[in-house]
């Protein structure tokens, strides 16, 4: 079994994780960057559909004010008596 000196095994160790940690590195700022512009992209996505959907709502809630204020108490009622019926089986 050859013994080498414990400095030069270090140097020898050190000279070859060197190239690896930075190639490591470089490949999780390249992820990083990627996982990045992929929430950017489905951020925009989102935020398209939502405008899609306000427009949508905003539209008809002009063709159909009566029938928009009437849904929107039959929902907030519905709402108000499942918290109702929640705060009431905690008790």
């Amino acid at each position: 079994m050859t013994s080498f000196p414990p400095s030069s095994l270090n140097d020898g160790i050190g000279a070859n994780a060197k190239p690896l940690v930075t190639q490591v590195v470089e490949h999780a700022e390249m992820d990083l960057q990627h996982g990045l512009q992929t929430a950017r992209d489905k951020s925009e996505q989102l935020l398209a559909k939502v405008r899609i959907a306000n427009d949508a709502t905003v539209a008809y809630i002009k063709r159909e004010p009566i029938k928009s204020v009437l849904l929107a108490a039959a929902a907030g009622a519905a709402i108000v008596s499942i918290i109702s019926l929640f705060s009431r089986a905690r008790i």
